[in-house]
């Protein structure tokens, strides 16, 4: 073995050793992330606590510096305070009441920010006008327009505005980030985020349906937005339903025929 190669296994022991030292930070990171989230549930049924027995003293005003109300001694003080036990079984029936609300309420909104689809596709299509991209345009409410404008270069456009068709859109409308060369007219890439609880719509179903879109409003021509394949399927269509139109009439013809010479 030559010099090169204990310099080269040295280095790649080093390399390795390395990697092992950073997993077991990462371990040691991911263990430390999970006991901060336990303590910070426990801290959350803590404070949901406080804001229960928050609520108990707001209600006869026992925390307001004066004297509670009357209907506070009948109704709270003497069939419930003065009795030993009650009030604080209460209160304890309440607390896990309230928290158990808050508990849920706080793991619903946590559901809630989760089970987003965010999908990055590039496109790379030819456009076909700017009059057809202003009526693309014309049909959306518009968020947020940035370009990005070089010498010599093109100007990028990036384009945000979020669906409300929900019916179209198979569920959940998504929020789509479009980006095109508004110097060569290229569409570059798509950008769509979209509730995937709310929704049946594929990945590929959500391309097309803002391709489709674009050839709606004479933006981009279908033999690119969806190949040639498609456009021959198409011609096939229309070739099969001239044929059967046609094949309609010559019956007909043949019948009328038939009752003149009877």
């Amino acid at each position: 073995m030559d010099d090169t190669d204990v310099i080269t296994t040295a280095k790649l022991e080093d390399v390795f050793n390395n990697i092992d030292q950073n997993v077991k930070y990462l371990v040691e990171a991911s263990a430390s992330n999970a006991r901060g989230a336990a303590s910070l549930n426990v801290m959350q049924i803590v404070l949901a606590g406080s804001f229960c027995f928050a609520i108990i003293d707001r209600i006869s005003g026992a925390t307001f510096s004066f004297n509670p109300p009357n209907w506070a001694y009948d109704y709270i003080f003497q069939p419930i305070i003065d009795k030993p036990g009650v009030f604080f079984a209460l209160n304890i029936i309440w607390l896990l009441i309230c928290s158990y609300g808050l508990l849920r309420f706080m793991n619903y909104l946590q559901d809630s920010a989760m089970g987003t689809l965010t999908l990055r596709v590039t496109i790379n299509k030819k456009l076909k006008s700017k009059k057809g991209m202003e009526t693309f345009f014309s049909t959306k409410a518009l968020d947020n327009l940035e370009s990005e404008i070089w010498v010599g270069n093109p100007t990028v456009r990036m384009v945000e505005w979020e669906e409300t068709d929900e019916e179209k859109w198979l569920g959940s409308a998504p929020f789509i980030e479009f980006a095109y060369d508004a110097t060569n007219l290229f569409l570059l890439s798509l950008e769509l985020s979209i509730d995937k609880k709310t929704s049946t719509a594929t990945e590929e179903s959500l391309v097309n349906t803002v391709l489709q879109d674009l050839v709606a409003a004479d933006a981009m021509d279908r033999e690119v937005a969806f190949g040639e394949d498609v456009l021959g399927e198409d011609m096939a269509r229309a070739q099969q339903a001239q044929d059967v139109q046609q094949g309609g009439k010559k019956p007909a013809s043949i019948s009328n025929l038939f009752g003149l010479l009877g």
